[in-house]
């Protein structure tokens, strides 16, 4: 159909100069598919709740999406349901699908990027129609939604780039005491079209900055 998967493992190097990088850029770089999808199993983007954000998805993967179109990327690792966008207009879906039968743990909504979280087993089901794509996640105990999204087809072509800028730390709700030195680490795509990054500061969750 009109889908490719691009499957990873990531108890194997998938950093600059490793062969499994250079297969997932080659991978999406050589499909013609309308949608691209990336399975792994440790979200670069999730509600927290268990494990945190996965820093080498957000410096290596995310980047490689947003090159070459990647609607959605399937992970799991923390038991709930959660979906973030990155970035929040018109960005790549992380879902984070840990709710099939274990334990679960509680999601974070104030984690960066998550839209939507919920703390329940859940199953999912995607419908595409042409350049449509209906996504659906429902809580299986009782039948109801717990989130939905609509995507239109990426309007990216495999050979193009667009700049993009990926913050991999800090990911928010750390606790830092006064006086102390902390990194601020991100990365960046398209060094021409990223003339500067501009860093904003906030005490209140986001309310202001």
């Amino acid at each position: 159909g009109p889908i490719h998967v691009t499957v990873m493992d990531q108890y194997t190097s998938y950093s600059p100069g490793s062969a499994q990088l250079q297969w997932i850029t080659d991978d999406l770089a050589r499909t013609n598919k309308t949608w691209k999808f990336i399975l792994l199993h440790e979200p670069g983007w999730s509600a927290y709740g268990g494990h945190p954000n996965n820093t080498i998805v957000q410096a290596y993967i995310q980047p490689l999406c947003l090159q070459y179109g990647v609607s959605i990327v399937f992970g799991g690792h923390n038991h709930y349901y959660a979906r973030a966008t990155v970035p929040l207009v018109n960005g790549v879906q992380h879902l984070t699908l840990g709710g099939g039968g274990a334990p679960l743990s509680t999601p974070d909504i104030f984690m960066p990027y998550v839209v939507a979280s919920s703390r329940t087993n859940h199953h999912c089901t995607i419908a595409i129609d042409g350049d449509t794509l209906w996504f659906k996640a429902f809580n299986t105990a009782n039948g109801m939604a717990i989130d939905s999204f609509t995507l239109l087809r990426p309007a990216v072509a495999p050979d193009s780039t667009f700049p993009s800028v990926a913050l991999a730390a800090p990911e928010g709700g750390e606790t830092w005491k006064a006086g102390s030195v902390h990194s601020i680490i991100w990365s960046a795509t398209d060094d021409v079209g990223i003339a500067a990054v501009d860093l904003a500061y906030s005490t209140d969750g986001g309310g202001s900055f």
